[in-house]
């Protein structure tokens, strides 16, 4: 009797134990129905979209202990209500109800409260019946009942925890590696199933998303590098320009000055400051006039470069020799968006280009100065003759007049020979006058006869009118002499 007193009494406290294990779990079931119908019923009610709000209601009725389910608003108003048909209206009070209350919430924002009303009669009824059976069977029902409520314990609170505590972990811990195994056919596994194909999609559109940042964040980086590399390349070549002797300007396409290196500052004496509030920055700076500079940026217009030789000033307003060259830069569409000028002092240039044709020419005269001192010999010794001469016909004044007369002649011949040679040999500018060319090599002819040996032959095959030419006759005889003694 005790023995069986001993097994009935642990096997009530066993089936107690069990009895409330099964309405933890039927309320934790029940909690996380209600709590999914919360989260299912906030678009509804945000969008008040009724007929989806009664539809999700009535979508809990299908669990088969649910008796009645009421949304209400913040307020605790009842908003809808659907509930069982019952035959009358006593027999809800004989059931054993239990309710439940969970929020409605959209992200922060309270919609309402849902509530569950639960008939718990069929589940006490059922553990009744076991304390009765284990009382008549003993060991063997208390034995059964314990593998069965262990079985349905696992079953069913098993599935309920392990559908909440994935729903935890990633509302909590954004772990969107959760699965809940899925088991059977019952809404449980319907349930499992649908939030393990809900994760499977949120993971897929979080790789897509990934993928697109990546994708960006590479292209961003390849941007940022070329933009590096660009300015880096422009920090050297401004440098670089900075260190140029020669003189550079960068116009725009209006033609103002968008920069000036050191040199062209050096140079022309005006800094960026002062070329960038005038229009005509060439012009201002004394490199060019007004109407040069207007030929040359209507020959870019149709050409790629323009180049000359000038006559600049500085700002103290001396003057200097110079070369300029514009260029224009354009646009893959071909428009024009820059000018790039690059000037030159070229007085050390003329000074030495001076100095070479001062040397030719006294290359030149070496060569004459045999050639002159035989024909200043011969007119001597002619001159000489013709005294001579002149002194034995004293006595006849004709004759006289005649011998003075040679004399003059070679005595103007001998002076124009001196005359031509100091005029070739001496120092000084160009200087272009009008002349006839064919009188200039007629003379020129008499010193090439001199200067060239006898075994050369020199032909002058000249028109036979005047050629009036625009020249500089000294220049045309040192070209000509030094052609001729190459």
């Amino acid at each position: 009797g005790l023995v069986l007193f001993a097994i009935v009494t642990v096997s009530a406290a066993f089936v107690m134990l069990q009895w409330q294990a099964m309405m933890d779990a039927e309320q934790t079931k029940h909690e996380t129905l209600a709590g999914l119908t919360a989260e299912n019923l906030a678009p509804a009610l945000a969008f008040g979209d009724e007929q989806a709000v009664a539809d999700t209601l009535r979508a809990l009725l299908h669990e088969p202990d649910i008796l009645k389910v009421t949304v209400s608003d913040p307020e605790h108003r009842a908003i809808q209500q659907v509930h069982r048909d019952m035959q009358d209206a006593t027999s809800e009070g004989r059931k054993s109800l239990e309710t439940f209350s969970v929020p409605v919430l959209l992200g922060e924002e309270s919609l309402g409260e849902l509530s569950v009303s639960v008939d718990m009669t069929p589940l006490r009824h059922e553990l009744m019946q076991q304390l009765v059976w284990v009382g008549l069977m003993a060991l063997a029902v208390l034995l059964l009942a314990l593998l069965l409520a262990l079985a349905m314990q696992r079953y069913l609170s098993g599935s309920v925890l392990a559908l909440r505590e994935g729903m935890r972990r990633v509302r909590d811990e954004a772990d969107l590696s959760t699965r809940i195994e899925e088991r059977g056919q019952d809404e449980l596994a319907e349930l499992a199933r649908g939030f393990n194909a809900m994760i499977r999609q949120i993971r897929r559109h979080e790789a897509e998303l990934e993928d697109k940042v990546r994708e960006r964040t590479e292209r961003l980086q390849l941007e940022l590098d070329a933009r590096e590399r660009l300015e880096r390349n422009l920090e050297r070549m401004f440098w670089a320009l900075d260190q140029m002797g020669e003189a550079m300007l960068l116009l725009n396409r209006d033609g103002r000055v968008d920069y000036v290196n050191p040199s062209f500052a050096r140079l022309t004496g005006r800094n960026l400051a002062e070329l960038s509030l005038v229009e005509q920055p060439l012009v201002s700076a004394g490199v060019m006039s007004e109407a040069q500079a207007a030929e040359a940026f209507e020959w870019l217009q149709q050409h790629e470069i323009w180049s000359s030789d000038l006559r600049s000033h500085r700002a103290d307003g001396s003057e200097y020799p110079s070369h300029l060259s514009l260029a224009r830069l354009a646009d893959e569409n071909g428009e024009i968006t820059h000018y790039v000028a690059v000037l030159r002092d070229v007085s050390e240039q003329e000074r030495l280009a001076e100095e070479l044709r001062q040397a030719q020419k006294m290359e030149a005269v070496g060569v004459l100065v045999g050639g002159i001192a035989h024909d200043f010999n011969n007119m001597l010794a002619a001159l000489s003759g013709s005294i001579e001469l002149a002194r034995l016909d004293a006595q006849d004044p004709a004759r006289v007049r005649e011998w003075l007369g040679d004399m003059e002649v070679l005595a103007h011949r001998g002076a124009e020979t001196v005359a031509k040679l100091l005029a070739f040999a001496r120092k000084g500018p160009i200087q272009f006058r009008t002349g006839d060319l064919r009188a200039l090599f007629e003379e020129l002819q008499k010193m090439v006869r001199i200067g060239v040996p006898e075994s050369i032959d020199v032909r002058f095959d000249l028109a036979d009118g005047p050629m009036p030419v625009n020249m500089d006759a000294n220049q045309i005889e040192q070209a000509m002499l030094n052609l001729i003694n190459n």
